[in-house]
């Protein structure tokens, strides 16, 4: 292998596994390396504000002409309510990708839109919705602390790499210049190589 990596985990158990199966699908299209000195902070955002990162790493860094992004690692604490069978926490393991943004973009959520999100939406609207992207609107879940910002830093060719997406059940959220996105499931080669070929795509025009 190119790159050298320890393993927190047993190099035999499935999430040394998973994190070996990401890695090598994704140098078959990209500049990889593992970045064992990079570091960043979840919790800043909403997408974490309720969860506990308990291991972070290892990072895999995709290197461009000007600049990388990274796909990393992590386990997340859940903490699950008190129910009439069960309660206590639930810990899973996860790929996120990280992209550093030419631009401010403010704080902005995406996700595909549920049933519950429209009924929220009914009841407390907060939504953003593109009227000149109908299809975008109908599909995604977009909220935002700054709508004009977002109206604007969301253009055309930025949400139709959003509609190249896939995987089921992302989420994107940008804070400042930085871009998350992940779907809260354990790592798969496919969903990564999709995150990875989103930021690729998204580092080259944004």
């Amino acid at each position: 292998m190119d790159n050298q990596i320890t393993f927190a985990h047993n190099p035999n158990d499935p999430v040394a596994e998973s994190i070996l199966e990401v890695y090598n699908n994704l140098k078959n299209n990209f500049t990889t390396a593992f970045d064992p000195g990079f570091s960043f902070n979840f919790k800043e955002f909403e997408s974490f504000s309720y969860n506990e990162i308990t291991s972070f790493g290892p990072v895999i860094s995709v290197s461009r002409p000007f600049n990388s992004f990274y796909l990393i690692f992590v386990e997340v604490n859940y903490i699950i309510s008190p129910g009439r069978y069960s309660s206590g926490i639930h810990t899973d393991f996860q790929v996120w990708g990280v992209l550093f943004l030419k631009n401010d973009y403010g704080h902005i959520l995406i996700k595909p839109e549920t049933l519950l999100d429209k009924i929220h939406d009914l009841i407390n609207p907060s939504e953003l919705n593109f009227e000149d992207d109908k299809e975008f609107s109908k599909k995604f879940y977009v909220v935002t602390n700054d709508k004009s910002k977002a109206e604007s830093r969301l253009s055309k060719d930025f949400r139709n790499q959003i509609k190249n997406i896939s995987a089921k059940d992302f989420i994107i959220e940008i804070i400042g210049n930085k871009l998350i996105i992940g779907n809260k499931k354990t790592p798969h080669s496919k969903s990564a190589a999709e995150f990875a070929g989103f930021m690729n795509a998204i580092a080259a025009i944004f």
